[in-house]
Formats: structure tokens, C-alpha cells, sequence
């Protein structure tokens, strides 16, 4: 896990988001496609480049929603989208 994002991951946990972590080395579009079967509604896209940036990507599933946001409001924003679905 990448240092930065062990403290989001817990926050989430803490809240009761299930969240699902995977950092396989396979490519980007085969977890995509995972997740999709998994039913994963909402993703969390993690780059070096965005983190670089201290950003991450946020989408649905449905694609209805797709915006990049700030690593220090992450836990907050994450959630909101969590509880507005």
C-alpha cells in the first residue's frame, strides 16, 4: 500500500466503508473490469502522476460522476459520495 493512502484506507474502515485495495500487477483496465463484476459502485483511482500532485481520482461506476480531488479532503469527500448514493 502506498504510505499516503494506508491513513485514508483506515479512516474509511473506521466509518464503515468497505473498501477493496488492489494493487495487483496487472493492468488498470483487467482491475476495472474486476470491479465492475464485484459491483463496485464507486472507485478510487491512485497514480503516481496524481499523487505527485497530492490528488486522487474519484468515480462511479456509472460514470455519472468522475472529478479528481484533494488527498487532505479525500476521507470526507469519499464519504459523502459513499452516503449519497
Amino acid at each position: 500500500m502506498w504510505a499516503g493512502l494506508l491513513p485514508l484506507y483506515e479512516e474509511l474502515q473506521s466509518r464503515g466503508v468497505e473498501v477493496i485495495y488492489d494493487d495487483r500487477q496487472v493492468s488498470a483496465g483487467i482491475m476495472f473490469s474486476d470491479a465492475d463484476l464485484l459491483g463496485v459502485p464507486l472507485r478510487v483511482i491512485v497514480s503516481a502522476r496524481n499523487l505527485k500532485q497530492n490528488i486522487l481520482e474519484v468515480a462511479y461506476r456509472d460514470k455519472r460522476f468522475s472529478e479528481k480531488i484533494a488527498m487532505e479532503h479525500a476521507a470526507e469527500t469519499l464519504l459523502q459520495l459513499v452516503n449519497d448514493r
